[in-house]
């Protein structure tokens, strides 16, 4: 086998076993699935396609995906697979664009590798196991920028593409709206293409008006009023959020890269510019919203909002590795040893050593899951057998959804442990002192005693958290 294809097979081969380690961090959670917060109202909400809490309406393409499978019957798990194949997707989309960009293969070979290692020890990876768009939007904007710098002449799959964007997450609005006014006089002059770019715009425009959603990317509460004082606290949250996820060091790094290239050939001479020209274009546009509009006021500090910064950066080092490769004299080792470091230093250690050093018990029912290496491939004993083993023979004998009533729960517990435990069961969540309802399970707080019913299981779901099973009496 030529050394060529040797590279090319590696270079196939990196994703896929990055991908591989991946699933394997993620064990534990697929071994125990929850889905707090918008995840589990997605999953309560599945057999509907326009799902939202109040005015904040969710674009369908996800969604799309749980309908889908839970119209099949597919168990909890399976809906976890579905970031886990988008993130899979990003790794290949990754390697493709080192491959083409880095037209030496031992070059693309070196740099996809410390890329994947860089994607897979980020902040931004715990997307490959939420059911958030963001998991979606990373995969997507990698292909729309390789298909229209590097396979031009695919332009129905790059408006098939941009389009199921614009579906997906509002920034893929505002990168159309950058991407039409940058290219009208360009790759736009194609009347075809034009026109069907030009009828994308159709999406949003139908979607505010057939839901009356709100502002761009809001959130379902009224924003604080607009200040001067308020734009800069924003700001600085962003720049907290910037040096909390591990990327001002990657920022700071591909700027010291850019400006040897500028210093040596100047800024046109730098390579692929348009992209550049459109990352501070539509960058500009997403980010000065969020600063005046502050979509993420309810959840300050949120590391999705920083995905769409996240994508592009993704790009500009595999953009940055090229421009170093161009340098002359002694800045060309210098930047060498800096695209690998803008590669490496979106290792989040802190997040790493935490998955490594064993189990983070979680401290209530309705806390984050942490990210932990399972012990074994083998599913741990948790309350889920102990519950299924528990309805197993009530299953049996009524072979028809149960009736399940949850008493004095959370929502945010019901959300991420009940949904996905019953999903395909009738479920209500009533107050401890409510009338109780017909039901043929009765999921209560330790101890909860009501005529007719007997305890058939104890489940131990968190440190400070044990719930009883009750079923009717057996007459």
């Amino acid at each position: 086998m030529s050394e060529a294809r040797t590279l090319r097979w590696a270079g196939l081969l990196l994703p896929a076993a990055v991908a591989v380690g991946l699933a394997w961090s993620y064990g534990h959670s697929f071994l125990h699935p929850t889905f707090l917060g918008d995840q589990g109202i997605r999953l309560d909400r599945a057999s509907e396609l326009v799902v939202g809490v109040g005015q904040r309406q969710w674009l369908p393409f996800l969604q799309l995906h749980i309908h889908v499978l839970y119209r099949l019957g597919a168990p909890a798990q399976a809906f976890l697979l579905i970031p886990y194949a988008y993130t899979t997707l990003t790794l290949f989309l990754l390697a493709w664009l080192c491959r083409a960009v880095l037209r030496a293969p031992r070059e693309a070979l070196a740099a996809t590798a410390l890329l994947l290692v860089g994607f897979a020890g980020s902040s931004f990876h715990w997307l490959g196991r939420s059911l958030y768009q963001e998991g979606i939007v990373i995969p997507l904007f990698l292909a729309l920028v390789g298909l229209h710098t590097f396979a031009p002449r695919r332009r129905a799959a790059f408006v098939v593409v941009l389009g199921l964007g614009m579906l997906t997450r509002e920034v893929f609005w505002i990168w159309w709206l950058a991407y039409t006014a940058l290219h009208w006089r360009g790759r736009l002059r194609d009347a075809r293409l034009r026109a069907a770019v030009l009828a994308l715009g159709a999406i949003p425009i139908a979607w505010l008006l057939a839901t009356g959603q709100g502002p761009l990317l809001a959130r379902n509460a009224p924003p604080e009023p607009l200040t001067l004082a308020g734009i800069a606290e924003r700001a600085a949250s962003l720049g907290r959020t910037l040096g909390a996820e591990w990327l001002l060091p990657v920022l700071v790094v591909l700027a010291g890269i850019f400006a040897l290239a500028a210093a040596q050939r100047g800024v046109r001479g730098l390579s692929f510019r348009g992209f550049h020209v459109f990352s501070a274009v539509s960058l500009a546009g997403i980010y000065g919203y969020v600063l005046v509009a502050d979509p993420w006021h309810t959840t300050p500090g949120n590391t999705r909002a920083l995905v769409p910064l996240f994508a592009h950066v993704l790009v500009w080092s595999i953009l940055g590795w090229h421009e170093a490769a161009r340098l002359r004299g002694p800045a060309r080792p210098a930047g060498r040893v800096l695209a690998a470091l803008s590669m490496l230093s979106m290792l989040k250690l802190s997040a790493i050593a935490g998955v490594l050093g064993g189990p983070d018990p979680r401290r209530t029912a309705d806390d984050w899951e942490p990210l932990r290496l399972p012990r074994s491939a083998r599913a741990e004993p948790g309350w889920e057998a102990t519950l299924e083993a528990a309805l197993g023979p009530l299953r049996a004998r009524r072979a028809a959804p149960l009736r399940v009533v949850l008493v004095d729960v959370s929502r945010r517990e019901y959300l991420k442990l009940w949904v996905a435990a019953f999903l395909y069961d009738e479920r209500r969540v009533v107050a401890a002192d409510a009338p109780l309802p017909p039901a043929d399970v009765l999921v209560a707080p330790e101890g909860f005693e009501a005529p007719g019913l007997v305890r058939r299981a104890r489940l131990r779901v968190s440190s400070d958290t044990t719930r009883d099973v009750l079923e009717p009496a057996a007459r």
